[in-house]
């Protein structure tokens, strides 16, 4: 369950702010400051595991990657199990992006 700009809801979150319920903005405002940081700081840290030529712009776009799908994307499902997109990352890391792109 999400809410406001795709922030999965916690468990918690999902008790206060069940379906049909509605959310203050301030709430939803700072799950979106919480969320993109959390989605940057996980594109930079698997940015280090790529090759020099990494720019800030791709960085970025890493970033949406991480806000999107989690930032397990690379290494797990969306449901918690192995898999996700480990060939997509693989070939982010050899820099072969067409391979990527197709995955």
């Amino acid at each position: 369950m999400t809410g406001g700009y795709g922030h999965q809801l916690s468990l918690n979150e999902r008790k206060e702010y069940g379906e049909g319920k509605v959310i203050p903005i301030e709430v939803v405002d700072q799950w979106l400051v919480n969320d993109t940081r959390k989605a940057i700081a996980a594109a930079r840290k698997q940015a280090e595991e790529m090759n020099d030529s990494v720019t800030e712009s791709f960085i970025y776009g890493l970033a949406d990657v991480n806000f999107q799908l989690g930032t397990s994307w690379c290494t797990k499902n969306a449901d918690g199990s192995s898999g996700g997109f480990k060939k997509t990352w693989a070939a982010l890391k050899e820099g072969k992006y067409d391979t990527a792109i197709a995955n």
